[in-house]
């Protein structure tokens, strides 16, 4: 007993020293005598009185109605403290009201983000498992009492920005200064294959001049120019219809419409002025910029910029696109965080197709096949060194296969007594190739061509068939972008002399596989086996220096220019200019008979002459 009273004795002493120092913890009594409990709120409470006392003090009995929108454009912490700031002043006393405008998934990130330390606490697994997503939402949804989503503007409605809406814009005026090196000369124009040439004013006959014409009609190289430009006026119809195209897209967000709009009527005034709209007679309507598919290209630009970005690498990047939209089919991984882009794929699609059928009027609206080079003259594309793709979305002209042909010399033209010889054929003479050379294994492909040039003007449509219904100066200018591309000027038409001693490989005979006619079908693509189009290239047998399709398939350009034999021919095999409106193309074509496709047989063409029968095939130099 006197053990347990020692134990209970310290106890009591230690207690009673504790209550001189803090006073009795349980003593209620001056709650009881005082019952105003004002001290003793928590500090929120204390906040929300004062905070009420200033409201009243301000607006008296009346109501005060916050607006705050963007909260999502803060960065994402701040974002979450302001979030935090706002419940904090949201009170059930003063005539407050607070109207948010927000991202409500980008702020339950920012939340998440703020908070996710205490996750392992909630037994979450974190963002990784949406699980912080879901602590941002419940953490709003505590506060926010009424949720609602904002209407979505009618398209109608955004015709106030226009102030010129219900007026016809003048057309421009014809006298004003046109930029005319930035207008293509002639866009290809959809010529039949029975009118690729006009048959010479001397007389010759279609074997002695080159021509392909199986008719004999004679046909002029149209260069009437039109104005693709019917719906660029800016009347009630035409801005309505506009705008309903692209308001969806751009998430009827009237800040973004103005920006449409200013930017829109600028590359459009820009664009008349540069050529845009100018384009031959003849020309296909889908491979021609009319201010529907620029409008389509201006929302593009502002709400998928990352396109517009990646256009300088591959500008055939809208026409994989667009394909796509219209016939969604062989996934490509380097496109998949815009092909599984819901809105960018409808907006591909609008006007192109009605009811999951095509639309009579999609070559108004598709943005395949387009020629952006000079857009992209108007809009620079802005790189992000992150957002590079080169390379990585069409195989690059790296992967374009050439051949090395060695030096040499060789006989060029043909004997006298050559079967279906002509007499521009002669006098054959000696050719010396001082210099090896590398030479293209196939014809140029379209693939190749749209990378470059970030069109395909050809009539029969393929990655893998060659290129055709070019010019002679389209293939300059392909051949200037290559070089630009690749920061060299080693790419280059092969001479007329390279060509020919290329195509014989060693050999004397009509063909590089001998003189027997019947065994062309094995190594070309002619007019008994072609089925009238052209074929994919490397398909046919090689000849003995691995080259393809040297037989049939496209006539090919050269660089030299057209001459009526080979008197006072070079020996060196370097290109031979003259007086000539014509250029040399060598090789036949699917079109053409056995005869036309030997080893020696020539062609020729104007510069500016275009024919589904004509490709070409590049020389690099070593």
């Amino acid at each position: 007993m006197a053990g347990i009273i020692g134990s209970i004795l310290p106890i009591f002493y230690f207690w009673k020293d504790i209550k001189d120092v803090i006073g009795n913890p349980f003593d209620f009594s001056k709650f009881v005598s005082n019952p105003n409990y004002t001290e003793h709120i928590s500090f929120i409470e204390r906040f929300h009185s004062d905070f009420s006392k200033i409201i009243k003090s301000y607006a008296g009995n009346s109501r005060v109605y916050v607006f705050i929108d963007d909260l999502d454009r803060c960065e994402i912490p701040k974002a979450a403290e302001l979030m935090q700031a706002l419940n904090l002043m949201i009170s059930d006393e003063a005539n407050i009201y607070f109207s948010i405008g927000m991202d409500r998934k980008v702020i339950s990130a920012g939340l998440a983000a703020k908070n996710e330390q205490i996750f392992k606490y909630l037994k979450m697994d974190g963002p990784n498992h949406g699980y912080g997503l879901e602590y941002g939402y419940n953490f709003i949804e505590k506060f926010i009492q009424l949720p609602f989503k904002v209407p979505s503007p009618k398209s109608v409605d955004f015709l106030k920005f226009l102030p010129s809406a219900n007026k016809i814009e003048t057309p421009l005026n014809p006298s004003e200064p046109v930029d005319k090196l930035s207008v293509s000369e002639d866009p290809t124009p959809d010529k039949s294959p029975e009118r690729d040439l006009k048959p010479s004013k001397n007389g010759n006959s279609n074997k002695e001049t080159g021509t392909i014409d199986q008719n004999n009609d004679e046909t002029v190289s149209n260069k009437q120019e039109i104005q693709n430009d019917k719906d660029c006026v800016e009347d009630y119809e035409t801005s309505k219809l506009i705008l309903k195209m692209v308001s969806s897209a751009l998430d009827n967000n009237p800040r973004r419409i103005k920006q449409f709009i200013n930017q829109f009527r600028f590359q459009r005034t820009i664009g008349k002025r540069t050529g845009l709209f100018s384009y031959n007679k003849g020309t296909a309507p889908e491979n021609m910029w009319n201010c529907k598919k620029l409008a389509k290209f201006v929302a593009i630009s502002i709400k998928w910029n990352s396109i517009i970005s990646a256009l300088n690498s591959n500008r055939v990047l809208l026409t994989i696109l667009q394909e796509y939209a219209l016939k969604p089919e062989n996934e490509d991984k380097n496109l998949e965080k815009w092909i599984r882009d819901e809105r960018l794929i409808e907006f591909l699609r609008y006007g192109c197709v009605e009811e999951s059928n095509p639309s009579k009027n999609a070559a108004e609206y598709t943005l395949s096949g387009l020629d952006l080079s000079k857009l992209l003259q108007v809009s620079p594309v802005i790189v992000y060194p992150e957002e590079s793709m080169s390379g990585s979305l069409l195989p690059s002209i790296d992967e374009m296969e050439f051949v090395r042909i060695p030096a040499g010399e060789f006989m060029m033209g043909s004997p006298s007594d050559e079967e279906g010889r002509s007499d521009n054929e002669g006098p054959v003479h000696k050719v010396t190739i001082k210099n090896p050379f590398y030479l293209g294994k196939y014809p140029v492909t379209q693939k190749h061509w749209t990378v470059v040039m970030g069109s395909n003007p050809s009539r029969f449509k393929g990655d893998n068939l060659p290129v055709e219904s070019i010019s002679w100066n389209d293939v300059q200018e392909f051949i200037a972008r290559l070089n630009e591309i690749e920061g060299t000027e080693r790419y280059c038409l092969p001479s007329e002399a390279e060509w020919e001693y290329a195509c014989r490989a060693g050999t004397t005979t009509r063909y590089s596989f001998g003189d027997d006619e019947s065994k062309l079908g094995d190594y070309a693509w002619y007019s008994n086996n072609s089925g009238l189009k052209t074929q994919p290239v490397g398909q046919k047998k090689p000849d003995p220096w691995d080259l393809y399709d040297m037989h049939g398939n496209v006539w090919e350009w050269v660089q030299g220019r057209w001459h009526a034999n080979y008197e006072g021919a070079p020996s060196d095999g370097n290109a031979w200019d003259g007086d000539s409106t014509y250029h040399v193309v060598r090789g036949g074509s699917w079109n053409d008979n056995a005869m036309d496709c030997r080893s020696a047989y020539r062609g020729r063409y104007g510069p500016d002459d275009r024919s589904p029968n004509v490709g070409f095939r590049l020389l690099r130099k070593l």
